[in-house]
C-alpha cells in the first residue's frame, strides 16, 4: 500500500517462490533437519490437509480453492524454509531481522494510509480491504521481537527499535481492536516480568524492583499513546462484548 505500482502484485507469493529458487541453488547450505520430524511442521501440514479437504463440502469453492493455493500454501512452504534456512544462529537473526522490518513498514503503511471506507473512519489498516484486526494481531505478534532487539542493541539502533516498538504499540491502539487490545496488554506485561537484561540473573529482591520500575515505565509509554488515540477509538476499546 504505501508503494501504489505494487498494490496488485502477489508480493507474497513472489518472495516465497525467490526462496524456494535460492534453497533449490543452495541445498549444500541448508539444514540436513527433516522437515517432517519437526512437531509444528506435521502440525501445518495436517492443517494444511485439513483445508483441502474442506473443499469438497464448502460452499464457496472458489474462495476455498483460492486460500489452498493462496495463504495457506505460502504460510507452509514459508515454515519449510524457515526450517531448512534457519541452521545457524546468523541466519535466525537475519529472519528476526525480516520481521523488525516488516513491523517498521507495517508501521509506516498504517501512518500513511487514507481511508476508503465511510465506517473505516478513525481505524487504522482498513485499506484495500484489509481488515483492522488482523493488522493489530500481526503487530502484537512482532512487538517482542522488536522489544528484543532493542534490548541487545546500544546507540542509536536502540533508539531506532525502541522507536518501531513505540510505533507498533502506537499503531495498534489506531486499529481500534479489542482483541489487539488485549494482546498489546499481554505483551507487555510479559515483557516487563519476564524480561532479564543480564546473563546472570538478578537477586530477587532486585528483580521486583526492577520488574515493577517497568511496569510503570511501560505504563506511562501506553497512557500517552492511549491519549493519542481520537475519542471515538477510545470510546470503542474501552467496549468489550
Amino acid at each position: 500500500e504505501i508503494v501504489p505500482f505494487l498494490k496488485n502484485i502477489p508480493l507474497a507469493k513472489i518472495v516465497v517462490a525467490i526462496g524456494l529458487i535460492v534453497a533449490a541453488l543452495n541445498q549444500r547450505a541448508l539444514s540436513p533437519i527433516r522437515v517432517m520430524s519437526i512437531p509444528l511442521a506435521r502440525t501445518a501440514v495436517f492443517f494444511f490437509a485439513l483445508i483441502t479437504l474442506s473443499i469438497s463440502f464448502s460452499f464457496l469453492r472458489s474462495t476455498t480453492l483460492d486460500t489452498i493455493t493462496g495463504t495457506a500454501a505460502a504460510c507452509l512452504l514459508s515454515l519449510f524454509l524457515i526450517i531448512k534456512a534457519g541452521e545457524t544462529w546468523t541466519s535466525v537473526r537475519v529472519m528476526l531481522a525480516g520481521c523488525v522490518w516488516a513491523t517498521a513498514v507495517l508501521v509506516v503503511g498504517a501512518v500513511m494510509e487514507k481511508s476508503v471506507e465511510a465506517e473505516s473512519v478513525g481505524r487504522a489498516g482498513y485499506l484495500g480491504g484489509y481488515d483492522p484486526n488482523d493488522l493489530a494481531f500481526v503487530l502484537v505478534a512482532l512487538l517482542p521481537i522488536v522489544v528484543a532487539f532493542a534490548l541487545v542493541s546500544s546507540g542509536w539502533k536502540r533508539w531506532l527499535y525502541v522507536g518501531i516498538a513505540g510505533g507498533s504499540v502506537f499503531v495498534t491502539l489506531l486499529t481500534v481492536s479489542r482483541g489487539g487490545l488485549l494482546g498489546l496488554a499481554a505483551d507487555l506485561t510479559l515483557i516487563s516480568l519476564f524480561w532479564t537484561p543480564k546473563a546472570v540473573p538478578y537477586p530477587k529482591k532486585e528483580q521486583v524492583w526492577t520488574a515493577a520500575a517497568r511496569v510503570v515505565v511501560l505504563g506511562a509509554v501506553f497512557m500517552v499513546a492511549w491519549l493519542s488515540v481520537p475519542e471515538s477509538g477510545r470510546e470503542r476499546l474501552s467496549t468489550f462484548p
